[in-house]
């Protein structure tokens, strides 16, 4: 039924709102996997919501269950989004 293949958890309705209003989604028990500085990756295992309908949004994002477990660091210049965890650490310099 879905791209991923994955079983939705059992659920009575779920919709996320946003700016564009309000979308059906689904609860997964699944596993993200994100790549680390040392070539390998590492998983963050949880319940994750998912939009059903593939033009719910223009792009993919991460919510706010998965990105309130990291330090995010947005670099607009380079068009880069760093997500440090663990005993990962940084510190802003003048130049």
């Amino acid at each position: 039924m879905y791209a991923l293949q994955l079983d939705p958890e059992p659920d009575e309705g779920t919709y996320l709102v946003g700016v564009g209003g309000a979308n059906r989604a689904i609860r997964l028990a699944t596993a993200l996997l994100f790549p680390t500085g040392a070539g390998t990756s590492d998983p963050m295992n949880g319940i994750y919501y998912a939009f059903t309908d593939p033009i719910s949004l223009d792009f993919s994002v991460l919510g706010r269950d998965v990105l309130g477990r990291f330090a995010v660091i947005v670099d607009r210049p380079q068009q880069l989004v760093t997500l440090l965890a663990g005993n990962h650490r940084y510190q802003v310099v003048a130049s």
